[in-house]
């Protein structure tokens, strides 16, 4: 018994360092899929983050449709500032429908995924996953508590990033990530030879943290590889491709299979902790002291190691979201909400749809332009680099039933650029005041490898819709030529 539709994603690996490592004989297993099979570069939508390639590529459908683009976003009717949980998307993701169509399916720790809650088959949530909802659980209830006792629990608790911020290092990170990797294979290798699937789902997620946290270590490698430095991303893709070596080698060589990858990573260069100050500028507003107050103290409370970790997340989401309120109620035109560090989001804050909005729909387009021109004039440090390299119009580009959840613009921050200052005749000078800890941020580059040629009505590179499209229609044909 085995998968004879094997599908294997790797949260946030890079497609650049992979092409390198597998020139170089690094990642065998992966040179010989490249080598035999059919490679097809993906892009990411343009502005979005890792929190938008997976859902889309999952449900073959845009942000528009399926509503979650960040972690934490406006969540309506009253678009406060919440949680976006797998529950709060609107769309179900494709193996739904394979699993409707008759397939015997089984899904393991897919990354930002709407549940299906698989009746035939086996979905696995949660459990050795970057960074999930809450406690593992599984489709059907009860197959959780054999996979825990058989493998073990997340040495993360769901939450390796929050394990460098409380002071584990990144080599331990790394040495506890290749184990937690190397458990979650045998466990992949036992449930595949349970029964006939025709569809096998696994999602690695060791490459995500990795890259958040240890790039630094990663650039110090390869800018002075004579000192041998240990390069944390090079082992765990190395770890990842042995893995994949073990996958493949039980699996029937006749099977179709397809190894997706991305949103991969580059430097962590982002004005995210400038935004509200910008806005704040171009609106002649400045915030006053006793706001900069309450803004240290609940920073001070929500990295206090002190306090449990769970207090501190209520924490975190009370702030932001007493935050977004209080911004929306302000008087502001526009405000800023989180995002991934790629790229910065406003809200307009517009009548009809924000509870307090002040823009009417007739003033919208020449704010929006206005205001986007008002951006791109904004220099980095040095003077001579864009903050902003491009601004997405959201709603220009999305037509979705779920529009309103999404920004109404993203700001792609300049990666090449000097962000300790920025100014322009509008704003003065701002200074950044809050570094985060993380050095690796995820780039816009995916990567399908398939060891069938599939058919690509799309001109590459694809988009995640695309891609989940092409997954999709392989896994029915192969069950028909199964049948």
């Amino acid at each position: 018994m085995s998968a004879r539709f094997l599908l294997i994603t790797l949260d946030s690996v890079e497609p650049l360092l992979v092409r390198q490592w597998t020139a170089s004989g690094e990642l065998p297993h992966l040179k010989r899929l490249l080598e035999t099979g059919a490679a097809l570069e993906i892009e990411n939508l343009p502005g979005f983050g890792n929190s938008v390639f997976w859902p889309s590529l999952y449900t073959c459908a845009d942000p528009s449709h399926h509503g979650g683009y960040y972690i934490r976003q406006p969540k309506p009717p009253r678009f406060s500032l919440e949680p976006f949980l797998k529950a709060d998307y609107v769309m179900a993701p494709f193996w739904a429908k394979l699993e409707e169509s008759g397939m015997q399916v089984c899904v393991i720790d897919p990354i930002e995924a709407p549940v299906a809650k698989l009746a035939r088959g086996l979905e696995i949530i949660d459990w050795m996953i970057h960074q999930g909802d809450g406690t593992p659980i599984s489709y059907p209830p009860e197959r959780i508590d054999d996979i825990l006792a058989r493998y073990g629990a997340d040495p993360f608790d769901g939450n390796p990033d929050r394990c460098v911020r409380e002071g584990m290092s990144v080599q331990t990170l790394m040495s506890e990530s290749i184990r937690r990797l190397e458990r979650k294979t045998d466990a992949v290798l036992d449930l595949m030879a349970e029964r006939d699937w025709d569809c096998f789902i696994v999602n690695f997620a060791d490459a995500h943290d990795i890259g958040h946290l240890g790039w630094h270590l990663h650039e110090l490698a390869e800018r002075e590889p004579e000192a041998g430095h240990d390069d944390p991303l090079k082992q765990c893709y190395m770890a990842l491709d042995r893995a994949l070596g073990r996958m493949t080698a039980e699996a029937d060589p006749a099977a179709p299979l397809a190894v997706v990858m991305g949103p991969g990573m580059e430097p962590d260069i982002t004005g995210n902790p400038l935004l509200p100050d910008i806005l704040d500028a171009l609106q002649g507003k400045k915030r006053k002291q006793s706001r900069n107050l309450v803004t240290r103290v609940g920073r001070a409370l929500v990295g206090a190691r002190f306090l449990p970790w769970s207090l501190r997340e209520r924490i975190r989401a009370g702030k932001s979201r007493a935050g977004l309120a209080m911004r929306a109620r302000s008087g502001l035109r526009y405000f800023s909400v989180p995002h991934n560090d790629n790229a910065g989001a406003v809200r307009i804050n517009l009548e009809g749809r924000e509870p307090t909005g002040i823009v009417s729909p007739a003033e919208y387009d020449e704010l929006v332009e206005r205001l986007c021109g008002q951006l791109l004039e904004i220099r980095d440090a040095s003077g001579n680099e864009p903050l902003i390299t491009e601004i997405v119009k959201v709603r220009s580009d999305y037509s979705g039933p779920e529009l309103d959840r999404l920004p109404d613009l993203l700001l792609t921050w300049n990666r090449a650029a000097d962000v300790r200052a920025v100014s322009s005749p509008d704003i003065g000078t701002i200074n950044n005041k809050y570094p985060g800890i993380r050095t690796g941020d995820h780039s816009t580059r995916g990567l399908l490898i398939a060891n069938f040629p599939p058919g690509v009505p799309f001109s590459p590179p694809l988009d995640p819709m695309q891609a989940g499209s092409l997954l999709v229609d392989a896994a029915e044909a192969n069950r028909r030529a199964c049948a």
